[in-house]
């Protein structure tokens, strides 16, 4: 459900059961190799609130990012494993 609007735009759609699904975008800081924004998510009945969740996602720009994570590789390396765990999430428009 929350991918089928446009990424980055405030969206509404009315859903079977009287339900409203809500997306808004507001952006926190914008700088030049990264963006701060907070998204946030609502269903809607009868215009009480049913559920909802807030995400907070730093989106870089893609040289920023490479950057970043080899630093953080190298760290990784470096620390004989720190992290439990490493995520590495990549995608391209």
């Amino acid at each position: 459900m929350l991918s089928i609007q446009k990424s980055g735009i405030d969206f509404e759609k009315n859903l079977p059961g009287g339900i409203v699904y809500s997306q808004f975008i507001e952006e926190l800081k914008y700088k030049v190799d990264y963006r701060t924004r907070k998204k946030s998510y609502f269903f809607q009945k009868d215009g009480e609130i049913i559920a909802q969740k807030q995400l907070t996602i730093t989106l870089f720009r893609q040289d920023a990012y490479q950057k970043l994570l080899v630093n953080l590789l190298i760290y990784y390396l470096l620390n004989k494993n720190p992290f439990h765990h490493l995520l590495i999430h990549i995608t391209h428009n």
